[in-house]
C-alpha cells in the first residue's frame, strides 16, 4: 500500500473501515500503528485483537488531532507528533487530513515534504481520510494510489450500512473503478473510538422521512400492498374464467341470443364496408382504413398499460422529462452529475431529481450523444436538454425595437398635424419572413 485515501461525508463509514479492516489486523500482526482518531479505546482494541492490553500500547500511538478553532501551533504541534511519532514499517492513519495540509500554492517545510515524498523508504503505509481530497495539498495528493469512497445508505432506509466503492490511479493521473460493494456496520466494534469530538455532543445523522425515499414515496409504502390485492382479483377471476360451467344447447329454448353495440369507429366501419361492396361508394385509402383499426385497438392498448415501478416512473408517464443541466466530473462515483425535471403542458416545474437521487432509486443513467438515457426495469425515458419557450413572452429583438421606438418618440418635437407627409416604404423583412 502506498497512499490510500478514505473519501466521504462525516458518518459515511470512513473511520470504521480504518479501525476495523485496517488497525486492529495490524495490531493482530503486532505492527506499529500511528493514528490521530479520537479516543482510542485501549481495552477494547485489547480484545478485539487477542493481544495483551500492554502490547497495544506499546504499538498504538493515539495523537490528539487538533480541534477546528484551535490556533496554528496546534496544528503544528499534532503534524509533529504524527512524523516524529511514527516508527520504521508502521501503519499511518490520519483522520482530516485537509484541515493540517490544506489544498493551495503554500510549500511545505523541508522535513514534511521528504516524510510524504519518502514514506516507503522507511516502509510506512499511510490511509488518509476527507471529505473531498481536492481540498488537501498538491503535493499529497498527487501520490495518491487508491481511493475509496464511502456513502451511508440513510437515504433508502438502510441506517446501518454503508456503500465503498474502490478507484484506482491510472497513467495521467485518472482513477478507474475496480470494485464496489455494501457493508453492514458490526456492534461488535462499537466503542473503539470516537465518532464526535466531545463528550455530549449529537453523534446519531439528522435524518426525516422526506430524506428517506422509500418512507416519503406513496408508491414504495402502499405499491406493494396494491399490487398483491390486483394479483390475487386476477387470480381469483382467470381461474373463474377456465372454470365456469357448461350450458347444455340441446333444446332451442336454451339458447339464447346476444347482440353486442359495436364501438363507433368498428360500426363506422362496417357501414362503410357495405356501401363498398354494394358499389355505391369508392373505397377509403388505406391510411384512413389503418387510423380506423388503430381506434378501434386503442381501448384495449390503455387497459395493457403496465403499473409504473416506482415514483419517478408514475411522474413522468403524465409530465414531461427534460434534462436541465448536465455535468460531467473526473470525480470518483460523480462521473456524472445533472438535474432531471419533469414540466407539465404549461412548463411549469412539478418535480425535480439529481442523477445521484435517480441512481440511489435504481435507475440506471448513462451519457449518450442525444442526452441522457434513463433505465430500470424495462422501462426508459431520454432526457433531452430542449428549449423552454413560455407562451407570451417577446423576444429580445422585439424588445429592443419597441423600446427604441418610445425613446424617439419622447425626444422628437411635436409637428402640426396640417405638415404632416408620410411616405409608405415596403416592409424588406416581409418576403424572407412570411410567418409575421
Amino acid at each position: 500500500m502506498a497512499i490510500e485515501y478514505h473519501e466521504g461525508l462525516p458518518g459515511a463509514g470512513k473511520s470504521y473501515e480504518a479501525v476495523v479492516f485496517h488497525i486492529i489486523p495490524a495490531l493482530k500482526e503486532r505492527r506499529s500503528v500511528v493514528t490521530n482518531i479520537r479516543g482510542m479505546n485501549f481495552e477494547k482494541l485489547a480484545e478485539l485483537s487477542g493481544q495483551p492490553l500492554e502490547m497495544v500500547r506499546l504499538l498504538l500511538t493515539n495523537v490528539e488531532p487538533a480541534e477546528q478553532d484551535s490556533e496554528a501551533g496546534e496544528v503544528q504541534r499534532c503534524i509533529n507528533e504524527m512524523c516524529d511519532k511514527t516508527p520504521d514499517n508502521a501503519l499511518i492513519v490520519w483522520d482530516e487530513i485537509q484541515d493540517y495540509f490544506p489544498s493551495g500554492n503554500i510549500k511545505l517545510p523541508l522535513n514534511q515534504q521528504k516524510f510524504w515524498t519518502e514514506h516507503r523508504h522507511r516502509g510506512l503505509d499511510i490511509i488518509i481520510m476527507g471529505q473531498d481530497r481536492t481540498d488537501v495539498h498538491k503535493l499529497i495528493r498527487n501520490r495518491i494510489r487508491t481511493v475509496i469512497y464511502f456513502l451511508k445508505l440513510e437515504a433508502i432506509g438502510r441506517d446501518g450500512h454503508y456503500k465503498w466503492e474502490i478507484y484506482q490511479k491510472q497513467k495521467l493521473g485518472k482513477f478507474v473503478k475496480t470494485g464496489s460493494g455494501t457493508r453492514s456496520y458490526d456492534e461488535k466494534f462499537f466503542g473503539t473510538y470516537m465518532s464526535h469530538r466531545r463528550e455530549g455532543t449529537r453523534a446519531k445523522v439528522y435524518t426525516t422521512e422526506r430524506t428517506n425515499f422509500v418512507k416519503a414515496s406513496k408508491a414504495l409504502v402502499f405499491g406493494p400492498p396494491v399490487a398483491l390485492g390486483l394479483a390475487i382479483w386476477g387470480v381469483v377471476h382467470l381461474w373463474g374464467f377456465f372454470h365456469q360451467p357448461i350450458v347444455s344447447s340441446g333444446s332451442p329454448a336454451s339458447s339464447q341470443r346476444v347482440e353486442t353495440t359495436p364501438a363507433p369507429a368498428v360500426q363506422q366501419s362496417a357501414n362503410q364496408a357495405d356501401l363498398v361492396a354494394a358499389g355505391l361508394v369508392n373505397p377509403p385509402p388505406p391510411d384512413m382504413v389503418q387510423s380506423v383499426d388503430r381506434q378501434a385497438d386503442s381501448g384495449s392498448k390503455k387497459d395493457q398499460e403496465l403499473p409504473a415501478v416506482d415514483y419517478f416512473d408514475r411522474m413522468a408517464k403524465q409530465l414531461q422529462v427534460r434534462a436541465s443541466a448536465i455535468v460531467d466530473s473526473k470525480k470518483p462515483g460523480k462521473e456524472l452529475m445533472g438535474y432531471i425535471e419533469l414540466l407539465d403542458s404549461s412548463f411549469h416545474q412539478k418535480e425535480l431529481f439529481t442523477v445521484q437521487e435517480l441512481q440511489a432509486l435504481g435507475w440506471k443513467v448513462s451519457r449518450t450523444g442525444y442526452g441522457l438515457l434513463l433505465e430500470k426495469e424495462g422501462v426508459s425515458y431520454v432526457a433531452r436538454s430542449w428549449p423552454v419557450d413560455v407562451y407570451g413572452r417577446v423576444d429580445n429583438r422585439t424588445r429592443d425595437s419597441l423600446a427604441g421606438s418610445s425613446a424617439s418618440a419622447q425626444t422628437q418635437p411635436t409637428i402640426p398635424r396640417d405638415s404632416v407627409t408620410v411616405t409608405v416604404i415596403p416592409d424588406s423583412e416581409y418576403p424572407s419572413r412570411p410567418w409575421r
